[in-house]
């Protein structure tokens, strides 16, 4: 089972897409359902319900799941603000999602990010995603 965080996204649709049409049925991590299926073919994948900012939602969704690609961050081209920052999203998501896949068992995590990584200033997208 291959488990797509951020599968609503840009790169995750996209991936989610070509892992259907390979005859894959991926499970999608979701934080909300309602609005997946208007994104995704969600009758060609599972769709579970959670956020890696919320480690207790992330047990269901690692259930049997032996890769993890993790597409799930707060892009540069949005500004981050009290309800979504890039720390939180892109350094305690990815913690928390490496914690639980731990727990589970995964044997493989994939991260996808569209750009390199180096140390930035406090805050930053680059510094979220060079921590994570």
């Amino acid at each position: 089972m291959i488990l797509i965080t951020g599968a609503t996204g840009y790169i995750g649709s996209h991936l989610v897409k070509r892992l259907v049409e390979q005859g894959v049925r991926p499970r999608c991590l979701v934080r909300d359902i309602q609005a997946a299926k208007r994104l995704l073919p969600a009758e060609q994948v599972e769709l579970v319900q959670g956020n890696t900012t919320q480690f207790t939602s992330l047990t269901a969704a690692l259930h049997d799941v032996e890769t993890v690609i993790h597409a799930a961050f707060v892009t540069a081209d949005r500004k981050a603000t009290s309800a979504n920052f890039y720390e939180a999203t892109n350094v305690g998501g990815t913690k928390n999602l490496l914690l639980a896949a731990q727990q589970a068992g995964v044997q493989r995590i994939i991260e996808i990010s569209g750009l390199g990584t180096k140390p930035d200033k406090a805050g930053s997208y680059m510094q979220g995603r060079y921590l994570a």
